[in-house]
Order: C-alpha cells, then structure tokens, then sequence
C-alpha cells in the first residue's frame, strides 16, 4: 500500500490491499481482477486529491437514480453476461475433448439444475432467494464498482437498488442461457432488462443539473461572473420551476420551453424583490401588486437563461451523456437580434455630449451633471475620451495602473494588462478580470489624447504616489462585477447621454467604443490592425496568417483616425485654464 493512504478509513492501516476473486479459474479471475484496479487506482487517487472526484466516485446527493437507469444496467449487465458465455462455448467448440468442452459441460449441468429450481412451483422462491444470495457475495467486488459509478456509495438505498438490479439481470441471463441451449433464442425474459439494451445510459445522465453544471465550470471556467449566473441564478430558477430536482437524462424540451415561457412573466430583480419565493410565486405575487414590476426581457432570457441551459446541455452532449439536447431547436420568442442593439454615436451628439457640465464644468463634485465653474480632472473625465480614441473597455480602463501608460518613448502608448502576472495575488490587488486572451494588449496613444492633455494628467498621478490611474473610481465589493458595472456610468447613461440624443436605440456608454471600432473602418483600417487595437480575435483565415502589428505601425493607423466636424478643442484650453 502507498503509504500517503495507507491510514485511510478506506484501506485501514493494511500494508497490502487483498480481495478475494472467488474462483479457480485463471482466465475468470483476470476478467474480475480488471474493475478491482480500476476501483483500487480511484480510490487512491481520491485520497490524494483530497476529495471525490466525478465521475467515478461522485456523491449520490449529486446524481438521482432513475428506474430507466437501473434498466440500462442491467440492460448492460445481461448483455455482458450472454457474450461471456458464447465466448466460453466458441472455444468448446474448437477442442471439443478438451478442458473448455468439459467445463462447459459442467457449468450447464449446474444452470439447468438450478433454472429448474427456479421453475420449481413449489421450490421456485426460496430458491430465487437463495440464488440472489450467492450472487449478491459472488460478484460484490462487481457491483461495488458499478455502484461507485453511478455515484452509489455502499450502504445507501441507490447501492441496493443497483445491487437488486445487476442480480436480477444475472438470473435472467442464466435463463436465457438456458432457452439457447433448448435451441431457443437467447433473449431477455424480463421486460425491464428488455427496456434496457435500448437505453445505453451513461453515469453521468443521473447527474442533477446543478452537478452538471459545477462539472463543466471546472473543466470549462469562464470567470466569477458566469459561475454566478449558472450557480445562484439559472440553475436554481430552473430546478424551482420543475418542482424537484431531476436527473439530466429526464428533462425534456417541454421542460425548457416551460421555463423560457416562465420566466418571460417573471419580475426583473425577483430574488431581491420577493426573497425565498419560487419562480412560481414571484410571478403571482408580482401579478397581484397594483402596480407590477417589469418583467425579465426576451434578450436577457435568451443571453443569460436560455445560453446558460444551452451551453451545459451542448456540453452533455458533446460527451456522449446525453443522446440530443432538451434545449435543440428552440427560440426564445420576442428576442432580437444583437446587430445593431449599441449604435455609434452621431457628430452633433458627440459634440453636444462633449459640451455636458462634466466636461466644461460642473457644480460640484456630486452634481457633475449641474453647470458650474468645477473643472472634474478624474476617470468621468477621461474615460470617454480614453474610449474615443483607443476603443478600450470600460472594465479595461478601470484598472489601469499609471505605470500602464508608457509615454517615455517615441509611441505613447497604454499597456492593457500586459504587464500583470495574474499567479501573483499581490500584483494588483485593484485587478478584476481580463475578458479574453486577445485582451492583453498595447494601444497607441492618439495624438488627439496629448492635445487635450492626459499626458499631463498622468504626470500628475505619478507625481501624487497613486498606483492607480483612476484611484477614485471604486472597485465594485462584489468580485463577480467589473468596473463597467459602476454607478457613474448608469447614471452617465441616464442622465448626461439621454440630454444629448431622444433617438431610438439610444447609444450608451458603450457605444463610445463602437463609434471608435466605425472610425477605424471609415478610415479603411485592415480588420486584423482593428482587432489587435480592440482585443478581438481575429476570424478566418486572418487568425492564422495574420501576425501582430509592431506598436509605431499601429500608431500610424490610429493617428489616421478623426472626427469630422466634432470640435474638442475647448477642453485641451479649460484644462490648461
């Protein structure tokens, strides 16, 4: 025994891990010696781990057995059993004087004895019983192994509803067996054995969604932000509108399109608003208010509840557990496209925004929104102008530090995280998240940013100690959030854009970024420099023969990108007022 384990609950202290096969017969006792290691080799590397790892040793609170699972058992269990025995007669027939011939002659005088026992009217019973019996200790070591894949620990109801089901399968086994060797077809006397060859179901279609879930956030993490929204949101809202958990094998595109159809008459913000109610009864005790709250929207249901469904159930599939998606070939009715649903901002709006108090002054800190003589000097400042013309992220600009930007040499120039060694805790203790590899870049500096003078708001930040570029912007408490999600902004959207345009779709925040990416393609900049800018992936062919750009070229292709007509030139002189 490995002596890190050797003390475990599982092995007792013993020097030496000894089972007994149970036979005579060498060839049958290295058939049952194969899931004895692999049981073995799990157990040990468990130990090691720390915990249970899916999917061979998983916890039954995880998995719900299903009488169709117990039926592909033994589907798989009788199935195994009759091939055995046609392999022992094939090699009977090969040496007919031989030892195989004579040992199979002695296995069917003992079935035929003991299947007319069974047969026996008034024997019939207690011989079943007794022959379940022997099986039950025969082929433990068997049944354990089984168990444990199906997330049965020993013990448990669901061990012995897998033990019943494999000896079962075994007893009609030997009586098919019988009917061939009676020159009958050797055919499944039990209907649910029956039933079970055509299910073929793997360990993994007991999983509830929830343990499906946590599976693929292991082998697939996307970020806190994700894990939150399949965790705490859709998987509990789905399982509260079943009624009670269910195995991912049971739940069926009626289930989904219920869902979908549920939640579009669910209140927005529903576990705020009605806490440690079901989906159900948020719905009526929304429906009851004189005035009821919003309801969740197509585009949120289909981009947060629907992809959520559809990606773990993809993933099922892609893994053999599940045979078709229950969310295949379905739509959520009233979405919309997402072409379109963040416009460009327009000069005239571009330039009224730009004329905001926030940019010529404000009454105070507070009311940025107010005119007054109070010049801002800070992220509201220079975060939609850092977007105008470098197309970064909100979340991106957020936890720039001031040593980010490098204006020391011959290409000013921000350094988008490429910097930040993300195994290092300490690093950066304002660091939220990088959305994707392509993320980590370096973008030039437009000329435009140094006559407006943020070179002279970076001296400034450099001279004042800050780590931070924007210290005054406030990380979000909650890790899931990213600066973008910050209460300036919503109020920025609200408040300051809405003053500037009445159109529909109205731009946002965001579109600051788009109307940049629209530069780029008015100036006739090659897609692969727009990605490398904007911390895209490049598709087609361009991600394979496209290399990146060096920073004094992309400087040149950012330098070409103007506004026509939009007139900045009043801040570059309040600033320096």
């Amino acid at each position: 025994m490995p002596d890190d384990v050797r003390d475990s609950a599982f092995f007792g202290g013993k020097s030496h891990y000894q089972v007994s096969l149970r036979t005579n017969d060498l060839n049958e006792a290295k058939g049952r010696a194969l899931p004895l290691g692999i049981r073995f080799d799990a157990e040990v590397a468990n130990l090691r781990a720390g915990s249970i790892k899916a999917p061979i040793l998983a916890s039954s609170e995880q998995r719900i057995l299903t009488e169709e699972a117990l039926e592909s058992i033994q589907g798989k269990w009788w199935s195994s059993t009759i091939r055995r025995d046609r392999e022992k007669r094939s090699m009977a027939d090969v040496d007919p004087g031989g030892e195989w011939a004579d040992r199979m002659a002695s296995d069917d005088d003992h079935l035929h004895f003991d299947v007319a026992r069974l047969m026996d009217p008034a024997k019939g019973r207690e011989a079943l019983l007794q022959m379940k019996a022997h099986l039950k200790v025969e082929w433990a070591d068997f049944i354990a192994v089984d168990a444990r894949r199906w997330g049965a620990s020993p013990g448990s109801s669901d061990y012995r509803r897998i033990e019943e089901a494999i000896v079962d399968a075994q007893i009609d086994a030997l009586k098919s067996i019988h009917l061939a060797w009676l020159g009958q077809e050797a055919e499944p006397t039990s209907q649910r054995v029956q039933r079970g060859l055509s299910r073929n179901l793997k360990p993994q279609s007991s999983w509830t969604l929830k343990q499906l879930a946590l599976h693929v956030l292991e082998v697939q993490p996307k970020g806190d932000s994700w894990r939150h929204k399949v965790i705490e949101q859709v998987v509990p809202l789905f399982v509260s509108h079943l009624g009670e958990p269910r195995p991912i094998s049971g739940i069926s595109s009626s289930d989904v399109r219920s869902f979908l159809e549920a939640m579009s008459q669910c209140p927005t913000n529903a576990t705020q608003r009605f806490p440690k109610r079901s989906l159900a009864e948020a719905i009526q005790l929304n429906r009851a208010r004189l005035k009821p709250y919003p309801t969740v929207s197509a585009n949120t249901i289909r981009d947060t509840h629907f992809a959520v469904l559809r990606a773990l159930f993809g993933y099922a599939v892609s893994q053999e557990w599940l045979a078709a998606s229950p969310a295949e070939r379905i739509k959520v009715a009233g979405a919309t496209k997402k072409g379109g649903s963040r416009p460009s901002f327009k000069m005239d709006e571009l330039q009224a925004l730009f004329a905001m108090p926030v940019f010529t002054g404000c009454k105070s800190d507070a009311q940025f929104g107010t005119p007054g003589g109070v010049l801002l000097d800070d992220h509201r400042y220079w975060t939609p102008l850092l977007m105008l013309f470098t197309g970064a992220r909100p979340s991106e600009l957020g936890q720039l530090a001031v040593a980010d930007i490098k204006l020391s040499g011959s290409t000013p120039y921000i350094s988008i995280l490429t910097e930040y060694d993300p195994d290092d805790p300490e690093d950066r203790s304002f660091y939220l998240t990088c959305k994707t590899p392509n993320a980590r870049r370096e973008v030039p500096l437009h000329p435009a940013l140094m006559e407006l003078g943020f070179d002279r708001y970076v001296r400034k930040m450099q001279k004042g100690g800050h780590a931070r570029l924007f210290p005054q912007w406030k990380a979000p408490s909650d890790p899931r959030k990213l600066y973008s999600g910050a209460s300036w902004i919503r109020r920025f959207n609200e408040k300051i854009i809405r003053a500037c345009t009445q159109r529909h779709p109205r731009p946002t925040f965001y579109s600051l970024r788009h109307t940049f990416k629209v530069a780029m393609v008015r100036q006739g900049i090659h897609s692969a420099i727009q990605n490398q800018i904007l911390g895209h992936a490049n598709a087609g062919m361009d991600a394979y023969y496209f290399d990146a750009v060096p920073l004094d070229e992309l400087y040149e292709q950012v330098a070409r990108i103007t506004y026509k007509n939009l007139d900045l030139g009043h801040l570059g002189r309040l600033q320096d007022g």
